[in-house]
C-alpha cells in the first residue's frame, strides 16, 4: 500500500541518517505525483539546491544511478528558473554594448538573473 511504501522510505531515511545504510542504494520507488510550487525567490532556492545539496550528492555519488538522479535534479531545477539548454551555451550568450551579457530568447528574467549572480 501507499502507507507501507511511505513507512519503508522513512525508515530507510532514518537508518541512513544513523549511517547504518545508504538510502540511495535501496531499490525502492520514490516517485510521487505531488508537485511543489515555489515562491518568488525560487532562484535563491535553486542556488541552494544546486550548490549545497545536489553538488554534495554528485561529489559523494558512488554509482551511476545516483549520478543520473542528480543530473535529472539539476536539469529540473534549471528548467524551473527558466534556464534552457540553448541559453547556457557560451556561443549563445549575447554581449551588450555596455559590457553586460544577456541570454537569448527563451530564457526568463529569473533564469538570466540566476546565471548573472
Amino acid at each position: 500500500t501507499a502507507l507501507s511504501r511511505k513507512v519503508h522510505r522513512l525508515a530507510a531515511q532514518c537508518l541512513g541518517e544513523l549511517g547504518a545504510i545508504d538510502p540511495g542504494r535501496i531499490d525502492m520507488p520514490v516517485a510521487t505525483a505531488e508537485k511543489v510550487t515555489l515562491g518568488t525567490d525560487s532562484s535563491d532556492l535553486a542556488r541552494v539546491l544546486l550548490c549545497d545539496h545536489i553538488a554534495r550528492t554528485v561529489r559523494g555519488a558512488n554509482d551511476v544511478d545516483m549520478l543520473d538522479a542528480a543530473a535529472l535534479a539539476v536539469q529540473e531545477v534549471l528548467v524551473h528558473v527558466g534556464c534552457r539548454p540553448a541559453s547556457v551555451r557560451a556561443e549563445d550568450v549575447i554581449a551588450a554594448n555596455d559590457g553586460s551579457t544577456h541570454l537569448p530568447a527563451g530564457a526568463t528574467r529569473a533564469g538570466e538573473s540566476f546565471w548573472g549572480s
